[in-house]
């Protein structure tokens, strides 16, 4: 099928027949109505057309060259991965006089059958039906006489047994035929205005843009949801854009604290289905109104020197001064010190850092390499207590995982998640895990990110043991599965998609190509994470009813898995 908008975050399929297919009737490619719906919906959705010109949803005898399930349009429709809405205007070639003659004559209910068949071939969550546009009968010189001089069928008949089947199935259904008579009416002007010179059944631009607006109003009506990988996948691109902020090296203690102010790896963005939305530059923006619509307190950063890094990330990007227009870059962004939490080094920091009293919440960090809980060292310092005890709704970031085997990470995991849970739950905090990537051995050799994942190190350079990561992750998706109610307010940040593909930035000076430097790659798990909590926002916002502010149905993993 043609497709409209590329990376869209929610992707609708248009499935018909001339009428979607639109050519030659419409101008030009885009005044199709597929392609008048893409404009009007935006660039968070993708448009795909599949029209086939004469098709019929059933498959009458004597002509299966004409039902639709024969057409290459069906095959490219099967093939391809299931959509989030599937919009069918099917049926006014069934209505053709001609077939309405045949022997074999469909019979109301046969024609329900056979439309109820194929809406269940249509792999998409949620699916529309299009009643057919009017038929305005014989035309002078008109191209297209095969629907004869009864307007019945078409304009009564088939649009009846549509509603009637919408209604009684619970699907959305466009109407068509009331559309055109309402924009007839609004423009003081026939029917005719709407269609192609000479005919009779196919709209012209206008009213392939009565069609755009019907399906839009219905789409746009429903309560879709993102998928949870929205955001996850996609490239590094080159960008002449400055890094959000810079930092000015501070006294060599600790990990993130051995930073340089510019580099060549702050020069990229990370381009997903998301578009501009997932961006660095809007993280603050994003954190207040997400804090505020979520009702969060306080974000508590929970883990190694690695989530230490983000925790620096997160106060560099919630402390930039907005620019003048949120949606472009501060063109000299502020040299600012990098913010020391507490202690000489990431091992002695637990400490609170209030960023701004309007955003409503409090970042703090405490390190914690494998999570515990009831045992402490220098480098697992006690947080659980600190967690439990807050006053408000809680943004909990935990990792455990480049300081743990398989064996010791699920055992801490089993310790810790149910009892975090049960916190969450009671209090509607979001918790989420976030992913542990596998470093880049010979990472000083790297100047610029990879185009595809990394096969997995070869035995002898995983000294490590950064490939059992994958297997963490994997461990901690089935726990989570395993009591989906009791861990429905727990989710998954999974950094790896984009880190992985992320070799320089890392600082081999040191002999480290695990770290990176900041600003890096770090920023966009940040970016990633207010983006994906404003679409859980999105959710909590449409199910606010009066006598529940923020219903329990709203599941984190919905959105971070």
């Amino acid at each position: 099928g043609r497709h409209f908008g590329m990376r869209g975050l929610l992707r609708v399929a248009c499935i018909g027949d001339s009428v979607t297919r639109g050519t030659p009737y419409a101008s030009v490619e885009e005044m199709t109505y597929p392609g008048q719906l893409q404009r009007l919906l935006g660039d968070g959705y993708e448009v795909a057309t599949f029209g086939e010109g004469g098709a019929t949803v059933a498959p009458f005898g004597g002509h299966e060259g004409d039902w639709y399930r024969n057409r290459p349009s069906f095959a490219a429709l099967s093939a391809a991965p299931q959509y989030d809405v599937a919009v069918i205007a099917l049926g006014t070639n069934d209505a053709k006089f001609w077939n309405e003659s045949t022997k074999e004559r469909e019979s109301d209910l046969q024609f329900v059958r056979s439309y109820r068949e194929f809406l269940s071939q249509v792999r998409a969550t949620k699916k529309v039906v299009v009643l057919p546009p009017p038929y305005r009968g014989i035309v002078e010189h008109a191209r297209w006489v095969h629907w004869g001089e009864d307007t019945s069928i078409l304009n009564e008949r088939i649009p009846n047994l549509l509603r009637d089947m919408a209604e009684k199935d619970g699907l959305p259904f466009v109407d068509l035929p009331r559309a055109f008579v309402a924009a007839q009416k609004s423009n003081n002007g026939t029917l005719a205005d709407l269609y192609a010179p000479f005919d009779a059944i196919h709209p012209n631009d206008r009213g392939l843009g009565v069609v755009a607006r019907a399906v839009f109003d219905v789409v746009r009506s429903l309560r879709l949801r993102l998928r949870c990988d929205a955001c996850v996948r996609g490239k590094w691109v080159a960008t002449k854009d400055p890094p959000v902020y810079y930092v000015v090296p501070a006294e060599r203690a600790g990990y993130v604290e051995r930073n340089k102010p510019t580099g060549a790896w702050t020069r990229w963005r990370y381009e997903t289905a998301c578009n501009d939305l997932l961006a660095p530059r809007r993280a603050r923006a994003l954190a207040c109104k997400t804090a505020e619509r979520l009702g969060l307190r306080r974000v508590l950063l929970v883990g190694d020197s690695i989530t230490y890094s983000h925790a620096q990330s997160l106060a560099h990007l919630l402390d930039v001064v907005p620019a003048a227009k949120e949606e472009q870059p501060p063109t000299k962004p502020k040299k600012q010190k990098l913010q020391r939490l507490a202690g000489a080094g990431p091992s002695q920091l637990s400490k609170t850092l209030t960023l701004d009293a309007s955003c409503g919440f409090t970042l703090e960090y405490v390190r914690n390499d494998l999570l515990t809980i009831d045992e402490t060292s220098d480098k697992c310092l006690p947080w659980f207590e600190k967690y439990r005890a807050a006053s408000g709704p809680t943004l909990l970031v935990a990792n455990v995982g480049a300081h743990a085997s398989l064996d010791v990470f699920e055992t801490r995991i089993r310790e810790a998640l149910p009892r975090i849970a049960d916190v969450a739950n009671e209090r509607r905090d979001v918790v989420l895990f976030r992913t542990t990537y596998p470093g880049h051995p010979n990472c000083s050799t790297e100047a610029a990110p990879l185009a595809a994942p990394p096969p997995p190190l070869p035995a002898s350079l995983d000294k490590y043991h950064w490939n059992t990561f994958h297997n963490q992750t994997t461990t901690l998706r089935r726990l989570l599965a395993s009591d989906p109610d009791r861990f429905a307010r727990v989710g998954l940040l999974d950094v790896v998609p984009m880190t992985e593909l992320r070799p320089d930035g890392h600082r081999p000076e040191f002999h480290d190509c695990l770290h990176y430097y900041l600003p890096s790659v770090v920023d966009w798990w940040s970016a990633l994470l207010f983006t994906k909590l404003d679409h859980l926002a999105a959710e909590d916002s449409q199910s606010t009813s009066v006598r529940r502010k923020r219903p329990a149905s709203t599941r984190v993993s919905d959105f971070f898995c």
